[in-house]
């Protein structure tokens, strides 16, 4: 379960409770415009009213956990599934935009600016370190490019038209 407090005063707005466990804050629920994205262990997607946890929509996703991580950017929720692969979910309506296969599980991060989305892979060895990076076009989810750094990275930064990766 979940419960929702008001920021500024702590008072219990609502409690959110479901037979099927929420996946807490692994991956941290999802929080904009009023709105609340909760990840479910049976590999479903709500989206619930942030003032009285009302669920608007709640949409099965093809597989059958999630793991972080899952971002929101542009009207758009991105979430990293377990088989494999990405969903592109439109927050208005919960559909399925796209779905981007090839990720293979396992991201160590994911980023979304300006009509792209970078997906940060880990390396074969060391601790949360970068190995690879794949870059899709936000609106189809057509691979752009791919960069492997020639020694694991620790940091990927995306801003003013750059992608940094710190080695």
């Amino acid at each position: 379960g979940m419960d929702v407090l008001r920021a500024d005063t702590g008072v219990l707005l609502w409690r959110y409770t479901s037979r099927i466990p929420a996946l807490g804050l692994y991956p941290q629920p999802l929080v904009a415009s009023g709105v609340v994205y909760v990840l479910t262990q049976d590999g479903h997607l709500s989206d619930l009213r942030a003032s009285n946890g009302f669920t608007i929509w709640r949409v099965a996703l093809h597989a059958t956990d999630i793991l972080p991580p899952s971002i929101m950017e542009g009207g758009v929720i991105y979430v990293e599934t377990l088989d494999g692969s990405m969903d592109a979910i439109a927050e208005s309506s919960g559909s399925v935009l796209w779905r981007y296969h090839g990720i293979g599980g396992g991201l160590e991060s994911l980023t979304a600016g300006q009509g792209v989305i970078y997906l940060a892979f880990p390396a074969t060895s060391g601790f949360n370190t970068i190995g690879s990076v794949t870059v899709l076009r936000a609106n189809n989810g057509s691979v752009l490019w791919h960069y492997t750094p020639r020694v694991p990275a620790v940091q990927l930064l995306v801003g003013d038209d750059l992608a940094l990766i710190a080695l």
